[in-house]
């Protein structure tokens, strides 16, 4: 290397770096750095396609990484798939790229974390290559609908493949499962067969569900889904589903090693499946957190609950959660380690309940929530959660886009809660241009805030100039203690795209989108709700 650094010593250097455009420099810089930085600039494979990037330009990409070296894909560790795609696209182009993914896979032979995140479900030989894995501990799987049509046969035979995968760390399915009690024992299966798991994600999906529910088959794709529609079990209540599977997990009616019914005889023998030690919990659409979480996980054990509420049609607009909620309360003194709860909605019409947050739940300090912010502030309020004890809190209103819902809610929400959390150190929030002023006024009374990101909306057209002359750097003057601040601004007619920026000892520097996603890895939501950076709209 020319500095006489001994190999050890650049190892350990390289060890610690985790932007991909540095370890691609250190391979650069010499063969002995370059021997150290492949393998770790090899770890981690993520594919997108966008508009800009469409499918055939990545699936020609992928075919080039094929033909370097198998010891290049051997390091390969983590393997992300992202991909939006136009109504247009080809049937043959989604196939090429399904086939080259699926030869990534094979020669992954060390691939510990799979992550997929498509309009479709994986090929039906996608799943056996994974098994065959062994040292696979973190599965994830989200299947938003692209189209009207929903393959029932298809996606019942992905749920019985998840059903097979053992001793997982880490296990998210959203959007797969058919709301009935052979889904919920499917999920049981890998839980109890994966005694070490420490993230449970599961989500439903509201129209799958409310067609489910209603009987409705126009949602149906093809002549077999109709069959299947018509005699697969409707035996559980939606609203049922998370307690369903616990109590499956609890005293499991089937084998977790063959998927096959228990005998009666045997069954009434059996002991209750050892509790997992979940760490962290996310319930998506109609997964309704229940009482029941007691037979799952050990919620002393617990530090981060996400529950979705999406399911607003279902619910009548109203979610069912709060800190109110039942569930929730009876976890109170129970959960010391909770530090932070998300809630995608918020119900601020609950029943006061005897809860104390400070006292209940010693460790909670970081509340994110997505409602209106005169409920959010009148709910807290019932249950101590205006003392002052959160260090991070993230908050969007869900109707920012309809700009007049934020008219007052803002000043109740600086000088109902921010304004009362001193001790504050992130903070995620979303407002109109004009309340921009009151809000760089009493940054100095937080003097603890270490990053600020901001969504800020125009509202009077009066205001545009000026907004669009504001720029991140700006806010560092209000605050000399901030280290990072960023905003999205969002107009009638655009949104930008979030800009970041960091505070140095010799000045400002732009934080760039691959450094922001690592800060997100302590959980804190800097870029909740923001655009679709593949939206045409985004600018």
């Amino acid at each position: 290397m020319g500095y006489g650094l001994p190999l050890e010593i650049i190892s350990e250097i390289i060890g610690h770096v985790e932007l991909r455009s540095d370890l691609y420099n250190w391979c650069l810089v010499s063969r002995a750095t370059r021997d150290f930085a492949t393998p770790r600039l090899f770890e981690e494979i993520l594919v997108t396609s966008s508009s800009r990037a469409p499918i055939r330009k990545v699936a020609e990409n992928l075919r080039g990484l094929l033909q370097l070296s198998s010891k290049r894909l051997a390091h390969v560790k983590k393997f992300e798939a992202w991909c939006s795609y136009a109504r247009d696209t080809p049937e043959s182009d989604l196939g090429e790229l399904l086939e080259v993914l699926e030869a990534c896979i094979e020669k992954a032979i060390r691939l510990e974390e799979f992550s997929w995140s498509c309009f479709f479900i994986p090929q039906p030989t996608t799943a056996p290559l994974l098994l065959q894995l062994n040292c696979l501990t973190s599965l994830s799987v989200l299947c938003p609908m692209k189209r009207n049509g929903y393959g029932f046969v298809a996606n019942r035979a992905f749920e019985e493949q998840i059903s097979q995968f053992k001793n997982l760390r880490s296990f998210e399915i959203s959007n797969i499962w058919i709301p009935n009690n052979a889904s919920a024992r499917r999920i049981a299966r890998v839980l109890i067969n994966s005694p070490k798991l420490t993230h449970l994600g599961i989500s439903l999906d509201e129209d799958r569900c409310q067609s489910w529910e209603r009987g409705d088959d126009s949602i149906i794709a093809e002549d077999e889904d109709e069959i299947f529609f018509d005699e697969e079990e409707h035996d559980l209540e939606i609203v049922d589903y998370f307690s369903a599977i616990c109590q499956e997990f609890d005293f499991p009616t089937h084998d977790p090693s063959t998927g096959e019914p228990v005998p009666a005889t045997v069954f009434n023998s059996m002991p209750s499946t050892p509790l997992l030690s979940l760490r962290k919990l996310d319930l998506g659409s109609f997964c309704i957190l229940t009482n029941h979480i007691h037979v799952l996980t050990d919620t002393s054990i617990l530090e981060h609950i996400f529950i979705e509420n999406g399911a607003n049609n279902m619910f009548a607009m109203s979610s069912p959660y709060s800190f109110s909620n039942s569930a929730l309360a009876a976890m109170a003194r129970q959960a010391p380690n909770l530090r932070s709860v998300h809630f995608g909605s918020f119900d601020y019409d609950c029943d006061a309940t005897d809860i104390d947050l400070r006292s209940d739940f010693p460790a909670l300090d970081s509340f994110y929530v997505r409602d209106e912010y005169d409920g959010v502030v009148a709910e807290l309020s019932k249950c101590g959660g205006l003392k002052g004890q959160w260090k991070r809190l993230a908050l969007d209103n869900p109707d920012e886009r309809v700009i007049s819902e934020l008219d007052d809610e803002f000043h109740t929400l600086l000088s109902g809660l921010i304004l009362k959390c001193e001790n504050l150190t992130h903070l995620r929030v979303g407002l109109k241009w004009k309340d921009m002023p009151l809000l760089l006024s009493s940054l100095a009374k937080l003097p603890h805030l270490n990053e600020l990101h901001l969504t800020t909306f125009l509202g009077e057209k009066p205001h545009r100039q000026s907004m669009r002359e504001f720029l991140v750097q700006d806010i560092f003057i209000h605050h000399p203690g901030l280290q990072i601040a960023s905003m999205v601004k969002v107009d009638y007619r655009s949104r930008s795209r979030r800009v970041c920026w960091r505070r140095r000892w010799d000045g400002l520097e732009v934080v760039s989108m691959e450094e922001l996603k690592l800060l997100n890895r302590d959980g804190f939501p800097r870029m909740m709700n923001d655009p679709n950076w593949d939206d045409p709209y985004v600018r």
